[in-house]
């Protein structure tokens, strides 16, 4: 806790935004050091997220993005994640190479991104196009580039 608060500390004094993979359990501890030491002002990107439908609002609240990295058909939770999550708030990865439990020979790949995309725009019913271009504008504004 004491290494990630010195580590937003970091992103605030060179003013880049925070990635964080907030999963494992660790998700309220995760909210409570961001709300601590202000990381909304930085911003920045959480991955890897399967909490609470309360916290997700509250990181959007301060300006967070989501990013999802695969979609997988029994996990509801992740699913309702994405779904209250804006479109103007949601990034993509692949958090390569993420290993699908159901068949231990396949990872997720870097060029799955087009399917997570795919995926994701389905459940947001908007077009695949429309969706790869919402997440460009959402990288380039989070990243400021």
């Amino acid at each position: 806790q004491e290494l990630f608060g010195k580590q937003i500390q970091i992103a605030k004094e060179i003013d880049i935004p925070i990635v964080v993979h907030a999963g494992y359990r660790t998700d309220k501890n995760i909210v409570k050091i961001i709300k601590q030491e202000k990381a909304q002002d930085v911003g920045g990107q959480i991955h890897g997220y399967m909490s609470d439908e309360k916290l997700v609002s509250e990181l959007l609240d301060m300006g967070f993005y989501f990013s999802f990295g695969y979609i997988h058909p029994k996990e509801e939770e992740l699913r309702k994640i994405i779904e209250i999550t804006p479109l103007d708030r949601i990034l993509t990865e692949t958090d390569a190479p993420y290993h699908l439990l159901e068949n231990p020979k396949r990872f997720i790949l870097p060029e799955d991104i087009i399917l997570i995309s795919n995926e994701i725009a389905k459940l947001k019913e908007i077009t695949d196009e429309g969706f790869a271009r919402q997440v460009m504008r959402n990288t380039k504004e989070l990243f400021r580039c």
